[in-house]
């Protein structure tokens, strides 16, 4: 709304401020970017989400990891190498596991109390669709050398078997497919594409400013505009959204100089009073 826009308009005027001087060029490039462009930045082929689907539903990876069990487990160490050995040796424990839920599940059920102990402990009638606990998990893991890894830093075998060890299933509790790979840039037809973020028209555009120049380095550009990104599961705020503002400057020297950098890189910019 109304009062936001001013915060915008404040902060790109700020952004000018700090970034234009004599030899800056601001340019207002198009959304537009064709194929050969993005191609060989490598986001035709690398920008990307990796995301989980049973077939129908889609979620982001490692928001619906993170969301149901954290982001940091034990891994094997010899997952990269024996994956498939590993996989059959947890599905085997796994099951074991799973048996023993549902088994002591049913004594529960017989037994006098069994009323009372669901009320206070609700329990599934069958565990196979249920997510392991942490206690079950290490039960699994203290057959294997394990190391501590990060979601972020997780290979989509790491995150495949992540979702192997713990039971995971999608929000229709159906089993997942192996993860992929989704791209995240808008696609308008085969050969052009909305721009997922405005850097790239400051480079294709390097020689006519170039050429603005008296054919001299350095000098630096400076683009302002809407971005785009087809996020898998866009969530409010600033960040991870589907259409956003994006202001961006680019220096172009030679030989390491890097002045107009060292006269900017401690500006702070202060959108919001405390």
């Amino acid at each position: 709304g109304p009062p936001l826009a001013q915060v915008k308009l404040e902060i790109l005027r700020e952004f000018r401020r700090i970034f234009i001087d004599e030899n800056t060029y601001e340019m207002e490039p198009s959304a537009m970017l064709p194929y050969e462009v993005l191609k060989n930045s490598g986001h035709i082929d690398k920008f990307c989400d990796v995301i989980l689907t049973d077939g129908s539903v889609i979620v982001r990876a490692d928001h619906y990891i993170e969301d149901a069990i954290g982001d940091t487990f034990l891994l094997p160490t010899n997952l990269g190498t024996s994956y498939a050995a590993v996989v059959e040796k947890v599905l085997a424990i796994k099951k074991e596991i799973i048996i023993e839920k549902n088994a002591r599940l049913l004594r529960l059920k017989n037994a006098e109390a069994a009323s009372r102990t669901a009320a206070r402990v609700p329990v599934s009638a069958d565990h196979s669709t249920g997510t392991l606990t942490r206690e079950e998990v290490g039960r699994i893991l203290a057959h294997f050398e394990c190391e501590t890894k990060h979601l972020a830093d997780l290979s989509k075998d790491e995150i495949d078997f992540v979702v192997i060890l713990y039971n995971l299933h999608s929000p229709e509790q159906r089993p997942f497919n192996p993860s992929r790979d989704f791209n995240l840039i808008f696609k308008l037809n085969d050969r052009q594409f909305l721009r997922p973020e405005i850097a790239q028209s400051q480079f294709t555009n390097f020689r006519k400013v170039l050429e603005l120049n008296n054919e001299k380095l350095p000098f630096s550009t400076l683009a302002i505009g809407r971005s785009y990104r087809n996020e898998i599961s866009a969530r409010g705020g600033m960040l991870r959204t589907k259409e956003f503002e994006q202001a961006e400057t680019e220096y172009f020297s030679e030989g390491g100089r890097r002045e107009g950098f060292v006269a900017v890189r401690e500006s702070r910019v202060r959108v919001l009073p405390r």
